[in-house]
């Protein structure tokens, strides 16, 4: 059959693909997603029903207009047919509860290193601290928001991880057989 010419091509299985732009990789090339469908027109329907993808470096509204939640809300509407239903969920649950209340009404433009390190101290300040790995979920939702403006949106966004400070957990080291002796955990024949 001859190609239509809009990125639809029938495929050895009987189904129709689809090929639509979702993003910019870091060189600029356009990055596809496939839709299937059983027919041609429903391939095209579907085609259709997504979102345009805005022109590289051009910014549907201006960066110092735009709030930490709409950018937190692009990144993970655009990535959620990535991502497994549970890792989507645990996302948006972290967002909910504690980015958008935190950094919702921020303008993207006010992120920065000396801010979200001051979050992650008062985090661990809490009457119940919140875990580290807890933590760097946080800040990489944030940060990927970020980067995602910027790689595919084309908006010029400064990204505010050099200085960020999560530290991590020490491991915690065993006592030696001696020290197990003398507590009286270890019966004198026995190895560890």
């Amino acid at each position: 059959m001859p190609r239509r010419g809009e990125n639809i091509y029938h495929r050895k299985d009987g189904r129709w693909e689809a090929r639509v732009p979702v993003g910019y990789t870091e060189t600029g090339k356009k990055k596809y997603r496939s839709l299937y469908a059983r027919t041609y027109s429903e391939a095209k329907q579907k085609m259709k029903e997504q979102k345009p993808l805005p022109p590289l470096n051009v910014a549907d509204k201006p960066l110092g207009d735009m709030r930490m939640e709409e950018a937190i809300q692009k990144w993970m509407e655009d990535n959620r047919l990535h991502w497994k239903e549970s890792t989507y969920s645990c996302y948006m649950q972290i967002a909910s509860k504690q980015l958008i209340p935190a950094f919702g009404k921020m303008k993207v433009k006010e992120v920065s290193s000396r801010v979200l390190n001051q979050f992650v101290e008062e985090k661990r300040r809490d009457d119940v601290p919140l875990s580290d790995s807890y933590l760097k979920d946080m800040m990489r939702i944030l940060i990927q928001s970020l980067k995602h403006l910027r790689d595919g949106y084309g908006y010029d966004v400064a990204i505010p991880l050099a200085n960020l400070k999560i530290r991590e957990r020490s491991e915690k080291k065993l006592p030696d057989q001696e020290t197990m002796k003398k507590v009286g955990k270890i019966s004198p024949g026995s190895s560890g």
